[in-house]
């Protein structure tokens, strides 16, 4: 029974999906889509076995599989955000039809993001050494990288440095490569070589902690801007090429970390990819959603203790539920004391005030998400698309983390602040000719001179009024 349910509500994605493509740029119903493919099928399919000692498994499952119907009806209730939606889709759709141009914005944006994600490098590189990385220690000491991974930021002390690094990741890093990509042509040029050399060079940059998914992640932006871009069947199928980059980058990352460099070949990542990679994409995500939620059976429901701004607030002790739960069961992380075993802020509400109150106010939460949307009514074509497609990247972590991790460290707030700010100089005259050769020429009394001839510097009341051409004006014309 439960596994038809769990048809019926992807066919009703789907099919939402055919006949409102546009709907995919709302971040409740992207989640939804997101859902409906990594934790919902494990609901529906798996087994009792990884329910262990949950006695409310049953009903857990249940209201896993028809989180997305709330989500529909919110959209069907709610024609506003979707023609929002809309407009947005196809402004990122028209784009498309000088793909290569690159504008002002965009230079703007890009080398203002660029100088941003550079220092912050600089800074992060400065407390912890290239040649200490997680990256580089998969490679130079298997056995210490997790350790490394650890300290290469999750222990990190410095606030600049740790949040600085996580923004790179989540938020510059995605946008830069999304520019990039939007811009690159078949022409044999210097900008086409620049910006294809920088696409290695972000990836690189996001993967200095040695976590499996962060470079991926760049790889689904770029399949999420061809989304964007070509719609939902053509770009629906190049997201899929992404998506399977990213599982095998991470595969990759996993092997080296785990086999000596000797043993790789084609037939282990085969085996890695339809097993423990299958298992952690699929499989996994629910399961932590139990463990979660097993915790609080044993211990109790959580309250507000569980979200760290709300604990702070309330003058709570925060607790650390992830770390908790995994020290507790997930296999192997009690050798590291500081694992954690991250679930979907669906489980993770549902731990703090019950199932039935936690998926309700889950429901609300991730509807209300759909509201950043006007963030970004200011942006008009390729800069638009690209500050979309990082909004979409973030949202992927809602499947793995607590909602205000995914806010503010995982880059949806960021985001869509930075995509207001850069829609708000855009919107009060930055694109016009004038205001640019006054930021970026070396003579601003010649610019404004420029633009005070292009607009004027009072109204003329003849444009009010225009005079009637004389019989033998109209003659000519």
């Amino acid at each position: 029974m439960l596994q038809l349910l769990y048809l019926v509500v992807l066919a009703l994605l789907v099919g939402t999906v055919i006949a409102q493509p546009h709907q995919i740029l709302r971040p409740s119903f992207w989640f939804c889509l997101l859902m409906a493919v990594c934790i919902c099928p494990a609901a529906a399919f798996t087994s009792s076995d990884i329910d262990g000692d949950f006695l409310q498994a049953d009903v857990f499952r249940f209201l896993t599989v028809i989180f997305p119907l709330a989500v529909l009806a919110w959209t069907v209730f709610t024609p506003g955000l979707s023609a929002v939606a809309h407009q947005e889709y196809w402004k990122c759709r028209n784009a498309c039809r000088w793909p290569n141009r690159i504008g002002r914005p965009e230079r703007i944006t890009f080398t203002m993001v660029a100088l941003a994600s550079f220092s912050i490098l600089a800074l992060y590189l400065s407390v912890v050494p290239f040649m200490t990385t997680g990256l580089v220690t998969i490679f130079v000491n298997p056995e210490g990288a997790t350790m490394a991974r650890e300290k290469s930021l999750k222990l990190l002390s410095g606030f600049a440095v740790k949040y600085g690094y996580t923004w790179h990741m989540s938020v510059l890093a995605p946008l830069l490569i999304c520019i990039a990509g939007l811009h690159i042509d078949r022409q044999f040029r210097l900008r086409n070589l620049l910006l294809i050399g920088a696409v290695p060079v972000l990836i690189v940059s996001v993967m200095l902690t040695g976590a499996k998914l962060s470079g991926g992640m760049l790889l689904l932006a770029l399949g999420i801007v061809c989304l964007l871009r070509s719609g939902v069947l053509k770009g629906g199928l190049i997201l899929l090429v992404a998506a399977i980059g990213t599982v095998l980058t991470a595969t990759v990352l996993s092997i080296f970390r785990e086999v000596e460099t000797s043993e790789v070949s084609l037939e282990l990542v085969i085996d890695y990819m339809t097993g423990a990679s299958f298992q952690r994409v699929f499989v996994t995500p629910f399961q932590t959603g139990v463990w979660t939620n097993l915790y609080a059976q044993e211990h109790g429901q959580l309250g507000v203790s569980n979200i760290r701004p709300l604990a702070l607030l309330f003058g709570q002790e925060y607790i650390n539920l992830p770390n908790l739960v995994a020290l507790d069961y997930a296999p192997g992380a009690s050798a590291i004391p500081s694992s954690s075993s991250n679930t979907c802020f669906l489980f993770d509400l549902q731990a703090s005030f019950g199932l039935f109150t936690g998926w309700a106010v889950a429901a609300v939460l991730i509807c209300l998400l759909d509201l950043v949307l006007y963030a970004f009514a200011g942006l008009n074509g390729q800069i638009l698309t690209a500050f979309l497609a990082v909004l979409m990247t973030a949202a992927f972590s809602l499947l793995s983390s607590a909602y205000t991790t995914c806010l503010l460290s995982h880059g949806i707030l960021p985001a869509a602040l930075l995509g207001a700010a850069v829609g708000f100089l855009m919107k009060n005259g930055l694109r016009r000719r004038g205001v640019y050769m006054t930021l970026l020429s070396s003579r601003p009394l010649i610019s404004l001179h420029i633009r005070r001839q292009q607009y004027g510097t009072a109204r003329n009341p003849d444009d009010e009024h225009p005079k009637t051409p004389s019989p033998s004006e109209a003659h000519q014309c």
